[in-house]
């Protein structure tokens, strides 16, 4: 099962993301991170990302990977799918200033026969999550409404559970029908320490939170908030100002089953 973690603080923060190769025998706790893991954040409006196929890959006598980025807004992912264990084929997957993760199933070939031809050519790797993305994205360039155009693709999808967080560089947008996912306000005044979430394999670490506020979304609820789930079809959306909306998708959606 993958997992995702999505935030946008206050004020750009320090994050730090490092694998911790599991002991001799003991393997990926979860099967965790067995197709890839990866952190996307913004560089200024430009999306970056640093992703790694399998935290297992890196030979015993080197160090573990690791990085550290700055930024008010962060999408990581650990992802366990049947795609090759490539760099292309692990989230977060990025397109001009748009950054997204998923997890879930729908139908890949299906969906990229909806493709005008600029976002067919764009896609790097083998996933259906990417060419969700690049479907999601050709819908919002047609009407420039996000919370319409997330509903009018999502008309176009059979998925029985999926979840997503997608960001523009200054909203963080989660969605999820089946899968679970949460959402949680940090407040520095009632923690007031140093967050750390998801330990062994992949563990992310920031010190800044502990002076900044932020708003978390994620599949698990990690590092000691109070998350509240968010209701199937519901569409979370979080402001540069960390305002929080609550929009039911469902509502007037007609899935295609």
């Amino acid at each position: 099962m993958a997992r995702l973690l999505g935030l946008v603080a206050q004020k750009p923060i320090h994050v730090h993301l490092r694998a911790e190769p599991a002991a001799s025998g003991e393997g990926l706790p979860h099967s965790a991170g067995a197709s890839g893991w990866g952190i996307g954040w913004y560089d200024g409006s430009r999306p970056a990302v640093f992703k790694y196929p399998t935290p297992d890959q890196q030979a015993k006598d080197s160090e573990p990977p690791a990085h550290t980025c700055h930024s008010r807004v962060l999408i990581a992912h650990v992802r366990e799918e049947n795609a090759a264990p490539r760099p292309e084929n692990s989230h977060p997957f990025h397109y001009r200033n748009w950054m997204f993760a998923h997890c879930g199933t729908v139908n890949r070939e299906a969906l990229a026969g909806l493709l005008e031809q600029a976002h067919h050519t764009s896609l790097m790797g083998g996933t259906d999550s990417e060419v969700l993305f690049h479907w999601i994205l050709q819908n919002i360039k047609k009407t420039r409404d996000i919370v319409d155009s997330i509903r009018d693709a999502l008309r176009s999808i059979s998925s029985e559970s999926m979840q997503f967080v997608l960001s523009n560089g200054r909203w963080i947008f989660a969605y999820r029908t089946g899968q679970p996912l949460y959402a949680a306000e940090w407040n520095p005044g009632k923690s007031g320490r140093p967050w750390s979430a998801w330990g062994s394999p992949i563990r992310l670490e920031s010190m800044d939170l502990a002076e900044v506020r932020a708003v978390f979304v994620g599949s698990e609820t990690v590092g000691g908030m109070n998350w509240e789930p968010i209701p199937a079809g519901r569409l979370v959306a979080v402001s540069p100002r960390l305002d929080r909306y609550e929009i039911d998708l469902e509502q007037e959606a007609d899935f295609v089953r």
